[in-house]
């Protein structure tokens, strides 16, 4: 079996919390350098809260407060990044739910 995706659905709540969550995001580059970059920038902009990035073909995964969501996909857009996907997997950091 390939890889598989679990992913997480934010309710109203989680999205407009002060929540950190782990999000991916998916570009149209795999360029390391120019992912790292990207990273940086955010970090500078106090987007970004903590130091770990995961990355992976052309997907990079970061820490942000949720509500900074859509300021990230913002950034992307501005920088000339084209985005296929903005999604939070699921992990030990969401408690997600059996039922869910």
């Amino acid at each position: 079996m390939g890889d598989m995706l679990l992913i997480k659905k934010l309710d109203k709540g989680q999205f407009n919390s002060n929540n950190i969550i782990p999000v991916t995001f998916t570009t149209d580059t795999s360029d390391r350098c120019k992912l790292v970059g990207f990273f940086n920038y955010l970090k500078e902009k106090n987007l970004v809260k903590s130091n770990r990035i995961y990355i992976k073909n052309s997907s990079f995964t970061i820490d942000i407060i949720s509500s900074n969501i859509t300021k990230v996909t913002k950034e992307l857009i501005e920088n000339n990044f084209m985005i296929y996907g903005v999604y939070i997997l699921y992990d030990d950091y969401l408690e997600g739910e059996c039922n869910e």
